[in-house]
């Protein structure tokens, strides 16, 4: 064989891996995998909050399209965006140190803004 099959082969196989272990998940049930997330009315990080969700919730995802799921959870439903997912139960930090955890006392407000940094977190390299 030559070196540039081999070469092909290789990069045909890595594309089919890949495109087994990609971000996209499908519908059933998912876990949060962040420490807190939003669940949004639109497919927008602007759009209204519903509902902050918590690392290792559980959630019943009906839509996908790659960078969104269309979730419910008890009576909401609504947006998250689909980097915030795991399909195993995750470890969190809120269950690792629950006793350390349970002392910050998070308010409401703090909740919401650390949902928000998660909306706005780019995640990747940086292109120079």
């Amino acid at each position: 064989m030559n070196i540039f099959f081999k070469q092909f082969l290789a990069f045909s196989f890595f594309l089919v891996i890949s495109g087994l272990y990609s971000n996209s998940y499908g519908k059933g049930k998912y876990f949060v995998s962040k420490q807190f997330v939003h669940l949004h009315k639109n497919e927008s990080i602007n759009s209204v909050v519903l509902l902050t969700l918590s690392c290792g919730q559980q959630v019943e995802v009906e839509k996908d399209n790659n960078e969104w799921f269309y979730v419910s959870t008890g009576s909401f439903k609504g947006f998250v965006l689909s980097r915030n997912f795991s399909g195993n139960s995750p470890e969190c930090f809120s269950q690792n140190f629950s006793k350390l955890y349970n002392k910050i006392d998070l308010d409401m407000r703090e909740i919401y803004k650390l949902g928000r940094l998660e909306d706005l977190f780019i995640y990747g390299e940086p292109e120079l």
